[in-house]
C-alpha cells in the first residue's frame, strides 16, 4: 500500500471511531433508556464513517467530488442495485429455515403478528399482516434506510475496500473489512447489548463479528459487481428495516436467532457464495476501482 494510502487509512479509522465511539459514550450510551435520542443519534453515527472517507481522500489530496466519485459514489448498475433489496430477504429465508437444525422453534405467523404488535389485536389475518409488514420494510429500507446505510457504506464498501483490496486482494479485505465494520460498533453490541437482546459482553462481540463478516462478504460483492456504493446501502438498509421481522419469527436465542446470531451468519454466508457462484458462472471480474464490473454488461 503506498504511503499516502497508508495514511489515508489510519485517518479513516480514527475519524470514523473517533467520531462514533464518542457519540456511543457521549450520548447513547448515557441516555440508553430514551428511544428518541438513540434513533437520532445512531442516524448521525451512520455517517461517521462518510465522514472519515472525505478526510482520508483529502489527506491522500483528492478534491471531495473527484474523491467520492473514485470509491464508488456513483451510478452503477441499475439492475444490481434494484435486486439489492431482495438479497436480505434471501439471506433471512435462510436464517429462519436453518434456526430449527441449531434446535430453535419458528413462531406461526399469529404468534410473530402478537409479539410485533405487543398483544394488540391485529387488523387484518396475520399472513396477510405479515405480507403488509414485510413490504413495508422493503420500501422503507430500500429508501430511506438506504440513505442512512450509505454513509457507512461510502466509507466500508467504498474507501476501506478500495484501499485494502489494492492491497490484500478482494476476499481478505472484504472480511478484514468485516471486521473493522463489527468493532467500530462494539461499544453499543458489547456494553449495551444491541441486536443481541440485552446481552452484553464479549460473546456478543464475537457473534457480532461473525456477523458482519459474513453479511460483510455479500455487501463487498454487490458493491464490486454494480461499481456503486448504493448496491450495499440498499442491501444495508432492508437489512435494518426486514431484522425485526427476522427476530420475530425464531424464538429468542441470542446468540443463535436473527437477526444476528449465527443462524443469520450462515443465511449470509449462504448468499454470499451463492452470488459470488452466479458472477463467476456470467463471467464477471470484480472492480473496486468505481467501475462496474467487467462483461457482460448487466446483471438480471
Amino acid at each position: 500500500m503506498p504511503g499516502r494510502s497508508l495514511a489515508g487509512v489510519l485517518v479513516f479509522i480514527a475519524v470514523s471511531f473517533g467520531l462514533g465511539y464518542a457519540i456511543d459514550f457521549l450520548v447513547i450510551l448515557p441516555h440508553a433508556g430514551d428511544r428518541l435520542v438513540f434513533v437520532l443519534a445512531a442516524a448521525a453515527r451512520m455517517y461517521t464513517p462518510f465522514a472519515g472517507a472525505v478526510a482520508a481522500l483529502a489527506c491522500e489530496g483528492y478534491g471531495v467530488r473527484e474523491g467520492l466519485r473514485s470509491i464508488g459514489l456513483r451510478r452503477g448498475r441499475a439492475g444490481v442495485v434494484a435486486a439489492s433489496a431482495a438479497v436480505p430477504l434471501a439471506a433471512y429465508g435462510v436464517a429462519v429455515l436453518v434456526s430449527p437444525l441449531l434446535g430453535l422453534r419458528l413462531r406461526g405467523p399469529g404468534e410473530i403478528v402478537g409479539l410485533l404488535l405487543s398483544g394488540m389485536e391485529p387488523p387484518l389475518p396475520a399472513p396477510f399482516l405479515l405480507a403488509l409488514m414485510l413490504l413495508q420494510a422493503v420500501v422503507a429500507g430500500s429508501t430511506l434506510n438506504a440513505l442512512l446505510a450509505l454513509g457507512e457504506e461510502t466509507g466500508w464498501r467504498g474507501y476501506l475496500l478500495a484501499r485494502l483490496g489494492s492491497r490484500l486482494g478482494f476476499a481478505w479485505a472484504s472480511v478484514l473489512v468485516g471486521l473493522v465494520w463489527g468493532l467500530w460498533h462494539a461499544p453499543l453490541v458489547a456494553l449495551m447489548g444491541y441486536n443481541y437482546s440485552g446481552l452484553t459482553g464479549l460473546a456478543s462481540l464475537l457473534a457480532f463479528l461473525v456477523f458482519t463478516v459474513s453479511g460483510g462478504l455479500v455487501l463487498a460483492l454487490l458493491r464490486a459487481l454494480s461499481g456503486t456504493v448504493a448496491a450495499p446501502a440498499v442491501t444495508h438498509g432492508v437489512v435494518n428495516a426486514v431484522a425485526g421481522l427476522a427476530y420475530a419469527a425464531v424464538e429468542e436465542s441470542p446468540l443463535l436467532a436473527p437477526p444476528a446470531g449465527l443462524a443469520a451468519s450462515l443465511g449470509f454466508l449462504a448468499v454470499a457464495a451463492a452470488i459470488a457462484v452466479y458472477a463467476g458462472r456470467r463471467g464477471y471480474r470484480l472492480a473496486l476501482n468505481g467501475e462496474p464490473a467487467e462483461e457482460p454488461p448487466e446483471i438480471y
